[in-house]
């Protein structure tokens, strides 16, 4: 079994010369993003394409305990923790339904990591959300669906002492195979594990699914709590194709309105002012 405490970049094999090459570049690493985001196609397993993370050397350091060292104080996010629980969670026939399948971790020759995930061509829930038709019943039942699906696999992380921590339709994507649709969960480098989740520290995610509780200077809040607001964010987006709201800060209108009216009545509202501009 992997062991955390004992990881680092020399548990990584070497990439095979001439097994992967790129095909194109998803998010180049100059985008505010410590991580590059590539598409290579593996020979080695029949020209099958794969998503790749790239973390640089500088970036990544040798090990979680000198990342933890040399990382800014206000970082949450951690490349060691999505690593090892892609692989812990991600790879074999192990693998846990729901988690994005990984084939693998492997150093380059410039010494980058790159973390190999399954290559979704359907795109994240966001992207699907766009797709699914006039906002009503019809569309409702298909994000009920898909919702199920989602909250099924946090609760099971939860289950086994992990919070995602960054849960949001763009950290999702749609697995079809077998007459199966599965919601996958990747990207789990603000995850928690091995630690208590329900005295969680720190404001996770992106801004309209972080929940309130979590953006107090000295918050402590229930990751696995956070985790079901953010599933709730995603539930709104496939049934809609929007976002409720921009941030769950003071600062936003919208979230504003749901604290003094009630989440009811923000509904009520909203639902008119789609009805009203025609679905989007």
């Amino acid at each position: 079994d992997l062991d955390f405490r004992s990881f680092d970049r020399d548990c990584f094999p070497l990439m095979e010369p001439g097994r992967f090459s790129l095909e194109h570049i998803l998010r180049p690493s100059d985008e505010g993003q410590h991580a590059q985001i590539e598409v290579l196609v593996d020979h080695a397993a029949s020209d099958t394409k794969v998503v790749a993370k790239r973390f640089p050397r500088a970036y990544l350091q040798h090990s979680p305990e000198v990342f933890q060292q040399t990382k800014p104080e206000d970082q949450l996010e951690n490349p060691w923790t999505e690593i090892f629980l892609a692989l812990k969670l991600g790879q074999g026939p192990a693998r846990m339904r729901g988690v994005v399948p990984c084939w693998g971790v492997y150093r380059d020759s410039r010494d980058d990591v790159l973390l190999m995930l399954e290559w979704s061509p359907g795109g994240d829930l966001f992207e699907l959300a766009s797709d699914l038709g006039e906002v009503g019943p019809e569309r409702e039942a298909t994000a009920a669906h898909l919702l199920y699906s989602l909250l099924n696999v946090v609760t099971q992380l939860h289950a086994l002492g992990i919070a995602h921590g960054d849960v949001s339709a763009e950290n999702a994507i749609l697995r079809v195979g077998c007459g199966e649709v599965e919601v996958a969960l990747l990207d789990f480098a603000m995850a928690l594990h091995d630690t208590d989740l329900s005295s969680a520290t720190g404001a996770r995610g992106k801004l309209m699914y972080r929940a309130p509780e979590t953006l107090g200077e000295n918050a402590i809040y229930d990751a696995r709590a956070a985790d079901l607001f953010a599933c709730g964010v995603v539930g709104y987006v496939l049934a809609t194709g929007t976002y409720p709201w921009q941030s769950t800060a003071g600062d936003c209108k919208a979230y504003s309105y749901v604290r003094q009216h009630g989440m009811k009545r923000f509904l009520d509202k909203r639902t008119l002012a789609v009805g009203s501009a025609g679905t989007k």
